[in-house]
């Protein structure tokens, strides 16, 4: 049972993680790029979004799995995985903008889960050596 919620914390903290760099980028990118609400977003401005939204799946999973325990790692991965998959879907359906181009949240929620294995691999690849 105690293994079962660390691994259940490690996937809270690393979808976490995840989601405050994606938020602090977000502010960040809005006042770079001096984005009012409601405006349009332009091209650059959405890959840089895209771009820290990586970045922060990447995090996401290195953190996920350096806090599972041994043995718990696949559980864990599986789990975060699932976790971005149906936020990035519970989000496109929820918060759809008519601005934004129709491959961006799929572009997203695809490299948000490609960043979380990234991540997680990286770990994985530091606890071998």
């Amino acid at each position: 049972m105690r293994a079962s919620l660390r691994v259940l914390g490690a996937i809270l903290a690393g979808y976490a993680a995840a989601a405050i760099v994606v938020g602090i980028g977000r502010i960040a990118t809005n006042a770079a790029f001096g984005l009012a609400t409601g405006s349009p977003p332009t091209t650059r401005y959405l890959m840089t979004n895209v771009v820290i939204s990586l970045l922060g799946a990447v995090l996401g999973g290195y953190l996920c799995m350096w806090l599972t325990p041994t043995g718990r790692s696949l559980v864990a991965l599986a789990g975060l995985v699932a976790v971005f998959m149906i936020v990035g879907a519970a989000y496109a359906r929820a918060a759809w903008d008519a601005s934004q181009p129709p491959w961006y949240l799929a572009i997203v929620t695809l490299l948000g889960v490609l960043g979380v294995l990234t991540g997680a691999a990286a770990r994985q690849a530091g606890r071998r050596l």
